[in-house]
C-alpha cells in the first residue's frame, strides 16, 4: 500500500510538473506570437519608410536635376548676352568707322566744291 501511495504522490507531482511546464510553453508561445506580430508590424513599418526614403532620393535627384538645368541655362543666358554685347560693340565699331568716313568724304565733298567755286 505504501508503494502505491508513493507512486501516486509522484504521478501527482509530475502532473503538476506537467501542467506547470505547459503553462510555461504556453506562455512562451503566446509571446512568440506576439513578437511575430511586433516583427510583421515592424517589416511594414520599415516597407513604408523604405517607400519614403526612395521618394526623397528620387525627388533629391528631380531637384538636382532643376539645378543643373538651371545652371545651365544661365550659363548659356550669359553666353548669349557676351555675344549680344560683342556683336553690339563691333556694330558700334562699324557706325564709328562709318561716321568717320562719312566726316571724310564730307570734308573731301567740301573741299572740292570750294575749289570747284574758285576754278
Amino acid at each position: 500500500f505504501n508503494s502505491y501511495k508513493k507512486q501516486s504522490q509522484l504521478i501527482e507531482k509530475l502532473q503538476i510538473i506537467v501542467e506547470k511546464y505547459e503553462e510555461g510553453l504556453s506562455s512562451v508561445l503566446q509571446t512568440s506570437h506576439h513578437q511575430e506580430e511586433l516583427i510583421g508590424q515592424n517589416k511594414i513599418q520599415t516597407d513604408n519608410l523604405e517607400l519614403k526614403i526612395d521618394t526623397w532620393r528620387e525627388n533629391f535627384d528631380i531637384q538636382e536635376q532643376f539645378e543643373t538645368f538651371e545652371n545651365e541655362i544661365s550659363e548659356l543666358t550669359e553666353l548669349r548676352l557676351l555675344q549680344i554685347v560683342e556683336e553690339v560693340n563691333h556694330i558700334e565699331k562699324q557706325m564709328k568707322e562709318g561716321r568717320q568716313n562719312f566726316d571724310q568724304l564730307e570734308k573731301k565733298c567740301q573741299s572740292d566744291l570750294i575749289q570747284n567755286q574758285s576754278d
